[in-house]
């Protein structure tokens, strides 16, 4: 890249519009027109280099006559703030589409409680946070700076701009096959870095998990810090003052609700009796001794290297994973809910391994015991309704990681099946026919985002 071929040294990649004087504006132009709000300054996409390929442009927009905040102007273009219905959307647009509505002014702050309220409104509605861009890291810089060691290798940078100050974050991975990023805090220019050699043990998300990550995302027109780990429901969101120190502002985990909460229905009067928490156990026990599991057609690729008793199977995939399959318990079960009970065994699949930062599923499901005792999940009745409630982990298209649990349930006499995730979405279905369908989703867990106990100064 040459000189000349630079963006401007404005063209940051986030202005937090909580610091600063914002100008009211409205976009202007012929009724209906959009203007397309871009994630990075559009210099930025000319020369091609920052690393999220994803990122380059942003698929929302704006319309005439809509009302923003300008924060900063760079090059004919103007880092604005919508505050839509449902979220704050921040980015680049065409500055001469803009006409100023009234005189600058200080935007108020949003403080930790209001910061800590908005992420556990997008973590209990499905949502994520807008990540902020994040551009190459030069060479020259890296290994000058020891950020091309193993260990400590510099990814990639951010520039944001807090106040009147434009700050500079290398996010550093720290190698291994399960490594970590976090975040190093250096002067605009590259020539100072501000975080300590502790920066990456001093923040409270180190001791989530292995693999654990920081990244920059946006929460209120601010940017802050999110960490997080694989296997923990605990997160931190952290804020960049205009020192350069970054502190810990919110804990987030997932607690119990109160009261069951409804998501979708397609039998009310079964979804409501399980929101007032009106069913019962249906009774199992233990295998019988007769019973034995087996595989008459295993998942693909599944080698078989070991039985223990007639209710354990063990298979290996080619991968470094160990497959399970385990009878937890039978009984009779009237899944056709016609006065006509089969008999049934849950059964437990399990996928582990210790490969990078390890990873592990446990999945419950009804199988059918047939005439001859045998308890075949890859029996293709079985095996549908293993991969219908057991899904992508189950078939072994996503990334093995997460847990369910299964029984039977009894709710106005009929019975049903329930399943409950780590997550705390439990569904209810209905077995009719050998067929799984869903009844009802309910969510039994919330994300609580709240204050962090240690605020105070990490970096």
């Amino acid at each position: 890249m040459q000189a000349g071929d630079a963006p401007p040294a404005c063209a940051v990649d986030y202005v937090a519009s909580d610091h600063g004087r914002v100008i009211p504006s409205k976009v202007t132009g012929i009724p209906g027109a959009r203007l397309t709000l871009y994630r990075i300054h559009p210099d930025n996409l000319k020369i091609g280099y920052l690393q999220n390929a994803d990122a380059k442009a942003d698929a929302a927009y704006l319309l005439t006559g809509d009302k923003v905040q300008q924060v900063e102007t760079c090059d004919g273009y103007a880092f604005v703030r919508f505050d839509g219905p449902h979220r704050v959307s921040t980015g680049w647009v065409e500055s001469d589409r803009l006409a100023p509505q009234g005189e600058p002014y200080q935007l108020t702050p949003p403080n930790t409680e209001a910061l800590c309220q908005a992420a556990a409104e997008i973590m209990n509605h499905g949502g994520s946070f807008p990540a902020i861009p994040q551009r190459s890291l030069d060479k020259v810089f890296a290994s000058k700076n020891g950020y091309s060691d193993y260990g400590q290798r510099g990814q990639a940078m951010t520039r944001l701009k807090v106040g009147d100050r434009v700050f500079a974050s290398i996010d550093v991975n720290d190698g291994g096959s399960c490594s970590s990023t976090y975040q190093d805090i250096w002067s605009a220019d590259l020539s100072q870095k501000l975080s300590p050699k502790t920066r990456q043990y001093d923040d409270p998300a180190y001791n989530l998990s292995e693999g654990r990550d920081e990244t920059w995302v946006e929460i209120l027109g601010k940017p802050v810090l999110l960490g997080n780990g694989p296997g923990s429901d605990v997160f931190y969101i952290s804020t960049l003052d205009d020192g350069g120190n970054i502190h810990t502002a919110c804990k987030g985990s997932l607690q119990p609700l109160t009261s069951k909460r409804l998501v979708s229905s397609s039998d009310n009067k079964v979804c409501a009796a399980i929101t007032r928490g009106e069913e019962k156990q249906a009774a199992m026990g233990e295998p019988t001794g007769d019973s034995w599991i087996t595989l008459s057609s295993p998942l693909k690729g599944l080698k078989r290297i070991g039985k223990s008793g007639n209710d354990v199977f063990v298979y290996e995939d080619g991968n470094p994973s160990t497959i399970t399959y385990k009878a937890l318990n039978s009984g009779s079960i009237d899944l056709n809910n016609d006065g006509k009970p089969v008999r049934i065994a849950l059964v437990a699949y399990e996928n582990s391994s210790g490969a990078g930062c390890g990873s592990g599923v446990h999945l419950e499901a009804p199988v059918l015991i047939d005439k001859d005792d045998h308890i075949d999940p890859s029996e293709p009745v079985n095996d549908a309704i293993f991969k219908r409630i057991g899904g992508p982990l189950y078939e072994q298209e996503a990334f093995p990681t997460g847990s369910m649990r299964a029984g039977f349930v009894i709710v106005a006499g009929k019975h049903y099946l329930e399943t409950t995730w780590n997550s705390g979405e439990q569904q209810i279905w209905s077995l009719s026919d050998n067929k799984a369908m869903k009844l009802c989703s309910l969510q039994t867990l919330h994300y609580v985002v709240i204050p962090n106990d240690d605020v105070g100064t990490v970096n």
